[in-house]
């Protein structure tokens, strides 16, 4: 046995395609002598054994409560509003208006919000200004009960170990507040490898006092600065994680991967890419579809197809897409994979053959055309590809939650710099034949994305090296 020992935190099945393959997990493997402790709530599932077993590689199994038992649920929801509410206000002009002025409510699928009452929203207003100062979120949970953060079977383990490093990607959950209260009080060494770029601009104080933020581009570059005030020897230049595992994923299933040139040389094809209904309606997602339809139909865009690749979170909801769009011409409906989005949910598939084929439909594109700012497009770009964001939305759901407080004074989402936005459908269908018709653009567009999100010309393997 090791002396020394990593514990990686995958508190849900998303994190699995940037913790769990090759970049990381294989290289702790092969050039870092220390045992691993994957912390989970899948560690019992015979299938995720399987899939990332070695001979230095053991599972705990952490079930996150459902829901809190009182008072810990009441003081918990506190907890978050001082770390994430106060968060917000104290960088209130610095990107975090659009997130305040949605205090009031809880999102809802296809805008069933749930509105807080009066009383509700004057103390957490009052809770996120006293969250303005950092030491009170921390000292409210030094004074809290913590028993839900008791993991005695992973306490039991630690202990034979002389040295224990943490890794973590998320900066919300259960799990992770779990560790991170552990790591504090331990005195481990702790590493954050953010996911996505809300870890640091978003998602409140950090759950931990950090030893190294290995930042994935210059946007967590600069939020580590700016908004965590961490100094430059606590922050290292990493690269992406997952875009490095998608570079393995290419040259290990390099056949497959190849751009499927019949279908490229016949017609051009559009990616049409759904989100949550919790964030944009259903309506307007199908909505934007048939407007696409349209336009090829009528021959405004010409030599073109269309791939919709909706979340399909539910079953109901896969149904009702195929029975609407079954038998459309110029259409095939490939929906996204579990490994992409999944959140609580382990989808006991191979989750490596899901990131292939998640992949392989990207790569079989010429342009993204997403609903709402979603994460695919960073994953296109990777591979070259530019993107559209359709913000057409008539039922104005999206408008009334003050999304658009999230458009930066040039004109883009902010963290998605550089993307074109559509307001109504003449500028969707014409974003779509500019970037179809200048590939030049459309290449600048897809470098200045991975330019924000990835460190290309960082040695990945020997950063992670030094850093654990």
């Amino acid at each position: 046995m090791n002396q020394k020992v990593i514990v990686i935190s995958v508190p849900f099945q998303r994190l699995i395609r940037n913790l769990l393959g090759a970049p990381i997990l294989g290289t702790i493997q092969s050039s870092v002598e220390a045992d691993i402790i994957i912390v989970s709530p899948f560690s019992d599932d015979i299938a995720f054994q399987k899939e990332f077993e070695g001979a230095n590689v053991s599972f705990v199994n952490w079930n996150p409560p459902i829901k809190l038992k009182q008072p810990n649920g009441f003081l918990f929801t506190i907890l978050e509003i001082l770390r994430v509410n106060g968060f917000w206000r104290k960088y209130r002009k610095m990107g975090m208006e659009a997130y305040l002025v949605n205090n009031k409510m809880r999102f809802g699928v296809d805008g069933k919000d749930t509105y807080f009452s009066w009383p509700k929203r004057t103390f957490f207003s009052l809770l996120s200004w006293i969250g303005t100062s950092q030491k009170a979120w921390i000292t409210f949970l030094n004074w809290m009960p913590k028993s839900y953060l008791y993991c005695f079977e992973l306490d039991n383990i630690l202990a034979k170990y002389d040295q224990v490093t943490l890794v973590q990607s998320a900066n919300w959950g259960y799990q992770d507040h779990m560790l991170a209260w552990k790591g504090r009080n331990k005195n481990w060494k702790k590493v954050m490898i953010p996911y996505t770029v809300d870890q640091l601009f978003a998602n409140g104080y950090l759950l931990s006092d950090y030893d190294v933020i290995c930042v994935q581009g210059t946007n967590e570059w600069e939020y580590a600065q700016l908004l965590h005030h961490y100094p430059l020897s606590k922050i290292t230049k990493l690269g992406s994680a997952w875009f490095t595992n998608m570079g393995y994923l290419k040259k290990k299933y390099a056949e497959r991967l190849s751009p499927n040139e019949q279908v490229k040389n016949s017609k051009r094809q559009i990616l049409y890419t759904g989100c949550s209904s919790q964030f944009f309606p259903a309506s307007s997602e199908y909505e934007g579809l048939d407007y696409l339809l349209q336009a090829i139909n009528s021959g405004e865009l010409k030599n073109v197809e269309v791939t919709y690749r909706p979340l399909g979170e539910t079953e109901a909801r896969k149904v009702e897409i195929m029975e609407k769009y079954w038998n459309t011409n110029y259409l095939k409906i490939e929906f996204a994979q579990k490994a992409c989005f999944g959140l609580a949910e382990f989808d006991s598939v191979s989750q490596e053959l899901q990131l292939v084929e998640h992949i392989e439909q990207l790569s079989n594109a010429d342009l993204i055309m997403m609903c709402f700012a979603t994460s695919i497009a960073q994953d296109a770009a990777f591979l070259g590809i530019p993107s559209v964001i359709n913000l057409v939305d008539n039922t104005g759901i999206v408008k009334g939650r003050g999304v658009h407080g999230q458009i930066n004074d040039q004109g883009y989402v902010r963290l998605f710099e550089g993307l074109p936005i559509a307001y109504n459908y003449q500028e969707l269908i014409s974003m779509a034949k500019e970037l179809l018709n200048e590939q030049e653009l459309a290449k600048s567009q897809a470098n200045y994305t991975v330019s924000l999100w990835h460190y290309p010309e960082e040695d990945f393997t020997q950063r992670l090296i030094e850093v654990l």
